[in-house]
């Protein structure tokens, strides 16, 4: 990549006034030149002034209404399909950047990785803490220790990639919200691209947090997950990893909500109507690529 060219970060969002206005200005810190931000307004409510400071930064900022929620995943791919540089900078709106360079690190990174499509950071919690869904496999337990390993996914609350290549593959899948990203990077690895883990790229996210839901609510909450998850297993993963993925997220569903045979009867009703769609799209990645993920540390990919 040569230096000095055009960097997008893009943004989606949805109905997040109060989050919003924080992530931009971590990105305004951002010392690189020249660059731009696309904000994607899945919710149609944000005030266009927010982008002022950006501007008078020298910043290129745009405000992108697509006129209904995409979700994140096609809000993404609306992004960098308007972007005008060459890599993808992706921040959640409830995320503040810890870093002032994180593109010339991901410049760097993507000039000596020439088959690296993606780079994925960590994200803590406001009071500090690390780990949880946030942190992928296999250096969730060692966040702030290990650098520049090669991990099997994207998280991108703190994510950057190779335009050309995100869009090759197909970019993100049309879910609502959840599990995106485990599609994608099936998508990528399976292309013979590598996904790096930079542990220079942080994030506070402010994700919001209910309190006091019993098991049921906690297991319904996971239902949208559990049904994209196997959405993109049958899609993607081959016989017969790609059923026993039906299995297992109905376990864990059970397990999660003490049994409640009700959420059960959805999550089954939700696959069969669905059915016909997912065997349309049915593309399965080979074997050679299911063992690269294991020895990846992404057997949790297939669980």
């Amino acid at each position: 990549m040569s230096e000095n060219t055009l960097a997008t970060f893009v943004v989606v969002t949805y109905k997040r006034p109060d989050f919003l206005p924080r992530c931009l200005e971590s990105i305004q810190k951002q010392g690189y030149r020249p660059l731009e931000v696309i904000v994607v307004d899945n919710g149609d409510d944000v005030d266009p002034s927010v982008l002022n400071g950006l501007k008078a930064a020298g910043v290129d900022a745009r405000l992108l209404r697509p006129g209904a929620n995409l979700g994140p995943g096609q809000g993404r791919n609306l992004g960098m399909q308007q972007a005008s540089g060459d890599i993808a900078v992706f921040v959640d709106d409830d995320a503040v950047i810890h870093q002032d360079n994180v593109v010339e690190q991901v410049r760097q990174i993507f000039a000596t990785h020439p088959r690296c499509a993606g780079i994925t950071g960590y994200s803590q919690t406001p009071d500090g803490q690390t780990g949880g869904v946030d942190v992928p496999y296999p250096v969730r337990r060692q966040a702030q220790a290990v650098d520049l390993t090669e991990v099997p996914y994207l998280i991108t609350v703190m994510a950057a990639v190779r335009i050309d290549a995100a869009l090759a593959v197909g970019g993100f899948p049309a879910y609502q919200y959840c599990m995106e990203e485990y599609d994608f990077s099936l998508k990528l690895i399976a292309a013979e691209y590598s996904i790096l883990y930079n542990r220079h790229m942080a994030v506070t996210h402010h994700k919001t947090r209910k309190q006091g839901h019993t098991a049921r609510h906690i297991a319904r909450g996971a239902l949208p997950c559990s049904i994209n998850r196997v959405h993109s297993a049958f899609r993607l993963l081959p016989f017969p990893v790609n059923w026993s993925m039906i299995g297992t997220r109905l376990l864990r569903l059970l397990l999660l909500s003490r049994v409640d045979l009700k959420l059960a009867a959805d999550y089954l009703s939700a696959l069969w109507h669905e059915r016909q769609t997912i065997l349309a799209e049915r593309r399965p990645i080979g074997w050679a690529t299911v063992w690269r993920l294991i020895r990846l540390g992404g057997w949790t990919m297939f669980v």
